[in-house]
């Protein structure tokens, strides 16, 4: 563009009409629509994998606190009949005994329940001493939430299934966010061996 055309571009008073308006402002409505609409899309994406990257997290936090617990045991034994842990909790746990620092021998008890005295009503993977030696339903003293402090989590389907030898149990359970419908639960699973 030379400097004549400039001069007699700039000096047109006719301005726009009324349909080159209307065509400018429906092209300008097409492009914000579809800047909004990929900027929803992009922030449902990051939202979704956000949660679902939690909710690995959280998983991963439990099986590596499954298998510090379980590793150093002497004997595992899973229940699938009777339950021993826990007021009401279903009917597979898994007990293991642990020789403690002073000698002396202690059982523990691994199993799902869902206490709706500690404020949040999701089922939650436990921890608990056994009180006796003898295995008695309701033998569970104190217990300790395996995934505390996390009000979001919710923990489902867990099975333990005794391993291909009696010092071998595999571990399954579910977890998944108790407001969110963007995905279903994540599977989670391990396999412990003991070592003494």
């Amino acid at each position: 563009m030379n400097a004549r055309a400039l001069r007699r571009f700039l000096r047109n008073t006719e301005g726009m009409s009324l349909l080159e308006l209307l065509v400018a402002g429906a092209i300008f409505m097409f492009v914000v629509f579809a800047l909004g609409s990929l900027f929803l899309s992009t922030n449902r994406a990051f939202d979704r994998g956000s949660a679902q990257a939690f909710v690995q997290r959280q998983g991963t936090l439990a099986q590596e606190e499954l298998a510090r617990q379980i590793l150093p045991a002497i004997g595992l034994q899973v229940q699938t009949t009777t339950p021993f842990c826990g007021p009401t909790s279903g009917p597979s746990s898994l007990i293991f005994q642990k020789i403690e620092s002073d000698g002396s021998s202690t059982f523990w008890c691994i199993y799902e329940f869902q206490d709706t005295g500690e404020g949040d009503t999701a089922p939650k993977l436990y921890l608990c001493q056994m009180t006796v030696t003898t295995l008695t339903p309701g033998a569970c003293g104190s217990k300790q939430n395996l995934l505390a402090g996390i009000q979001k989590i919710r923990a489902s389907n867990t099975t333990f299934t005794p391993g291909v030898t009696s010092a071998t149990a595999d571990i399954r359970f579910d977890l998944d966010l108790t407001d969110d419908t963007m995905f279903g639960p994540l599977r989670f699973g391990l396999t412990v061996t003991v070592r003494n």
